[in-house]
């Protein structure tokens, strides 16, 4: 017998087993959606591995058809990847929080690698692994640091990292652009606005270029990469499936395309250096550098142990750009002991002796690699034993 106005008993179970299927579905829901927003991110990992494998490789090479082809993608693919990551709801009304954040997460490893060159200045130079005729003192250390501190590291193994100010310059114009459009325009009107402004301000920079104006911290450069940054947020913002879209077919087309810039053009980039192809063949280059990056992340996110190896990279990538001048240099300093070498000759600059490039791009890559994992788990455990005497002083 049940109550006045209880369920039956056959009812009661019913329901109840009617809520727990529904709540297995939303347990198997959220769990697919975390399965995708996991592979979403493992693939961004992947690109940001590409990318920075690409630097070293350009850097580790004398072969120029294959530097020029690297350096066609291996920068743009990363303002590509940041306008994707690009928080809007966040600071797409807060452009200066933007640019803290951003300052923030640049600063502290820029200053931290760049302080570590600063201190190895008179050591590196005594060695001959880097060539300077200046030793600092006191007074040099502190200007190199304070140069340091303002992302003008001055030594020449922080050369890789002149990209850090071109990326937060670049990433805070487009925050610009984006919080002038959501705040003074129609929303109707505000997509092909924002569209517009990164293709105008991309177009001045490279104006800038060609006349040779060259600001300070590559501001010119910034502005010419705003559009691969709005790239990057259009396929995001309109929900473009790279799934559906990257093709085998494309990426041939893309081949094709690059396979002709080299061979019939004498287009090349080196945005360090300020060159830039004429016209608008900049952004078709990067265009289909970055759709042949994308089909190959593709590729390798379906082989688990190369995806994971190429994610494992990109997520220290910094630490890979940072250091891989270093681990260059490195390597010509034992080699040329090996082969009993005048040390006078091991001075080339990023490296010295070209039967060494696969080396070099190994080691560039792994030894990096390596040594931020053990010096974060350093960090971690003084960080660990700090916290423990702090919530535990001895009496």
């Amino acid at each position: 017998m049940t109550g006045r106005g209880a369920m039956p008993l056959p009812a009661r179970a019913y329901l109840n087993e009617v809520k727990g299927t529904m709540r297995k579905v939303r347990g198997k829901e959220e769990d697919r959606m975390e399965e995708i927003k996991r592979d979403r991110f493992l693939f961004w990992d992947i690109l940001k591995g590409i990318g920075i494998v690409s630097i070293v490789f350009g850097h580790s090479q004398n072969l120029g058809i294959a530097i020029r082809t690297v350096y066609y993608y291996h920068l743009a693919i990363f303002f590509f990847i940041s306008g994707y990551l690009y928080n809007e709801a966040r600071y797409g009304d807060a452009p200066f929080d933007f640019f803290a954040r951003r300052l923030k997460n640049m600063w502290v490893p820029y200053f931290c690698y760049g302080g570590l060159f600063v201190l190895l200045h008179n050591l590196l130079s005594k060695y001959l692994l880097f060539l300077s005729d200046a030793y600092y003192g006191k007074k040099e250390m502190i200007l190199a640091m304070a140069n340091t501190l303002f992302l003008r590291c001055p030594e020449v193994p922080s050369g890789a990292m002149w990209f850090v100010p071109l990326m937060l310059g670049a990433g805070t114009g487009f925050s610009v652009i984006l919080w002038f459009c959501r705040n003074y325009l129609p929303a109707s009107f505000r997509p092909w606005a924002a569209a517009a402004l990164s293709v105008g301000a991309g177009l001045f920079g490279a104006a800038l270029i060609r006349r040779e104006v060259f600001l300070s911290y590559h501001l010119q450069t910034a502005l010419l990469v705003i559009p691969v940054y709005y790239g990057g947020y259009a396929v995001r913002t309109w929900k473009i499936s790279i799934e559906k879209y990257v093709t085998w077919y494309g990426a041939a087309l893309c081949a094709g395309l690059f396979y002709y810039f080299l061979m019939f053009t004498e287009e090349s980039v080196e945005l360090s250096a300020n060159q830039i192809p004429g016209g608008i063949n900049f952004y078709i280059i990067s265009a289909a550098g970055i759709y042949l990056c994308c089909f190959a992340a593709k590729c390798l996110q379906k082989a688990p142990i190369a995806g994971k190896a190429a994610a494992l990279l990109g997520k220290y990538s910094f630490d890979i750009m940072a250091l891989h001048f270093l681990v260059f240099k490195i390597c010509d300093w034992i080699y040329a002991r090996m082969i009993l070498e005048p040390a006078e000759n091991q001075g080339g600059f990023p490296h010295s002796y070209p039967e060494l490039h696969v080396l070099y791009l190994i080691l560039g890559i792994v030894l990096p690699v390596l040594f931020a994992i053990g010096a974060r788990k350093v960090i971690h455990g003084l960080g660990g034993m700090l916290r423990s005497q702090t919530e535990n002083p001895r009496k």
